[in-house]
């Protein structure tokens, strides 16, 4: 849901800047341009971090389900429809759609990427069924006993893990921010070298 919300105010936050700015008028062009960029920026962020626990939680259903003699194969064809997803976004993105003057080209790719994941999502939840999650034994579960709270066990396994691994999740960390926004921009480096 939150994929979907901040999918559609990235492709949309001009447009619900100036229905929620009329009525007030709030300072002209100038500042409805410089709020739409914000709220632009916002949504895009947004994206990106409401994306990953969907494709965790997809991974997540690989590993839970599948044999551990199978996990590769699953893997596999987990990589090659994703890729398949890809060569049809590509190609989606290619078409010439009829676009409106009151509706852009992008705002409609970005309905159809959120039809797109809404299906896929329900197909998903529709056919995979999880099994029951084994119940723990009393010493695995020290940590909630003791009564900490999730955010300082995560902070005391980050505290205790290993310098050369820290320094791997920072650099994850770091590329996944950087990552995003390049490939953005690049496709509209793209775009203006065609025109």
């Amino acid at each position: 849901m939150g994929a979907v919300v901040s999918m559609n105010l990235f492709a949309w936050a001009a447009e619900i800047v100036a229905v929620l700015s009329e009525p007030r008028e709030t300072g002209g062009n100038g500042a409805q341009v410089t709020i739409s960029i914000a709220v632009t920026i916002i949504g895009f962020l947004a994206l990106q971090i409401s994306l990953q626990p969907v494709q965790m939680g997809f991974r997540a259903l690989v590993v839970d389900n599948v044999d551990p003699d199978q996990q590769i194969h699953a893997n596999t064809w987990t990589s090659c429809w994703a890729g398949v997803g890809n060569l049809i976004g590509h190609v989606a993105g290619s078409l010439e759609l009829d676009t409106s003057p009151s509706i852009s080209r992008f705002q409609i790719l970005t309905a159809i990427a959120c039809a797109c994941l809404v299906l896929t999502t329900f197909l998903c939840c529709a056919v995979v069924k999880e099994t029951t999650l084994q119940r723990l034994e009393p010493e695995t579960l020290y940590a909630r006993a003791k009564g900490t709270s999730l955010f300082s066990c995560l902070r005391e396994a980050f505290v205790m893990t290993d310098r050369r691994i820290k320094s791997l999740y920072r650099i994850q960390f770091l590329t996944w921010m950087a990552w995003f926004p390049l490939m953005f921009y690049g496709s509209t480096y793209v775009l203006t070298l065609e025109s």
